[in-house]
């Protein structure tokens, strides 16, 4: 398949007006791999792309209506209780609170639980 039957990531997250990491969240799901290519119109750097028919997987899962909790396999008339993929939460850490109490790191995670043992990897004693 030619690079130019190919669609970027990128260009499908904005075409349907979502964030490119829920379609990254989507795409085990439908056992899709993505392809990686050199891209000249974004300095060469390379790309996240899938074919035609990947996208369109991809574009009728995001247009399914959400189920109970998010899942999108309810039926017709289900209670809906519906669970964004972009949900998530803002942290603050403090990283050296005994040495440089003013030091902080803000991010955003949707693994809240997740990721203060990642930052404890380079700032064992964050808070």
């Amino acid at each position: 398949m030619s690079d130019v039957e190919r669609i970027a990531i990128v260009d499908l997250a904005d075409d349907l007006q979502v964030r490119k990491q829920r379609i990254f969240k989507i795409l085990p799901r439908l056992g899709i791999r993505p392809t990686q290519r050199r891209d000249p119109s974004r300095g060469n750097q390379k790309v996240a792309t899938l074919s035609q028919a990947e996208a369109a997987a991809v574009r009728s899962e995001i247009d399914k209506p959400p189920g109970p909790a998010g899942r999108s396999d309810a039926g017709p008339g289900s209670f809906t209780a519906f669970a964004a993929d972009d949900v998530g939460f803002f942290y603050l850490i403090q990283l050296e609170p005994e040495y440089e109490a003013g030091r902080f790191k803000l991010g955003f995670t949707t693994d809240l639980d997740g990721r203060l043992p990642k930052h404890r990897c380079s700032a064992p004693f964050s808070k």
